[in-house]
């Protein structure tokens, strides 16, 4: 891929699963980005989804993910995401009981891998070959790995005043949300991976249980310790990290993530 010469691209290329994958289920172990050689300053992040529905049109090419690629693409953007990088990330590595499922006569077939490229400079003439690196074992793990991705909605109704040096979103899987998809004996979280661009100051991932219904009707919350808080986010080090201990979050239970920004010294809103 040529990188385009705007400061902001988000760039999508539809692939075919290999044959061997999608005839035998395999089990991601370890995800390892791949960063062309100069492409360093302008690759920003990775995410890869697999889905179906993508066909012969779809594969082998990319295209801006905004007006230039087909709706089956576009659709798989909010299918099974399965491995995501930024900057700063190194690889990471399953626990040993735990894998990523992929593939199988009866898995998704196909996978479309965004790159979003930031060129401030609006250079030219640079060509990338960047992505993700995937290590599978044959054997299914103790248990199934999977990905929730929590967040404000990006979209141009998220404005930041110029000159703020406290100014927060939130993004909430409520209890109501919890207690429809998640199973009975909840889900187990072990690492995290938190994103934020550049005006990102913060971020904390609460953990709320319910605590009591009142007599007027009303839900009470208890907040539990939070599972991730980094108040000092540094947009060059975006690294999925293993927690000190797997937590356990139950149908009922609420996660809340905060996001703080600051915009000193900006005279514009951001978006």
């Amino acid at each position: 891929v040529e990188i385009p010469s705007y400061e902001t691209t988000y760039w999508c290329t539809g692939v075919t699963l290999d044959s061997s994958i999608t005839e035998e289920e395999k089990y991601i172990v370890r995800i390892s980005p791949y960063i062309t050689s100069g492409s360093e300053p302008y690759v920003h992040h990775i995410l890869v989804y697999v889905c179906d529905g993508l066909d012969n049109s779809d594969t082998g090419k990319g295209g801006n993910c905004d007006s230039e690629i087909s709706d089956n693409m576009r659709n798989c953007l909010s299918q099974t995401l399965i491995a995501a990088w930024a900057v700063g990330g190194s690889d990471f590595v399953y626990p040993e009981h735990v894998a990523f499922p992929i593939g199988g006569p009866n898995g998704e077939q196909f996978a479309v891998i965004q790159l979003h490229y930031n060129n401030p400079e609006q250079v030219s003439g640079i060509t990338d070959s960047s992505g993700i690196v995937f290590t599978y074992i044959d054997t299914r793990r103790q248990y199934d790995a999977g990905i929730l991705f929590l967040g404000h909605a990006v979209a141009p109704v998220m404005i930041i005043p110029p000159n703020t040096n406290n100014f927060k979103t939130i993004g909430l899987c409520s209890d109501p949300c919890t207690k429809t998809y998640f199973p009975s004996s909840g889900i187990h979280i072990f690492a995290s991976m938190l994103h934020t661009h550049l005006a990102g100051s913060g971020i904390k991932l609460a953990h709320l249980s319910t605590a009591e219904c009142t007599s007027e009707g009303k839900t009470a919350y208890q907040e539990l310790q939070p599972i991730e808080n980094n108040p000092h986010y540094d947009f060059n080090f975006q690294q999925a990290t293993h927690l000190p201990q797997e937590i356990t979050v139950l149908p009922g239970d609420t996660l809340l993530l905060e996001c703080k920004y600051n915009t000193t010294g900006r005279t514009g809103v951001t978006l």
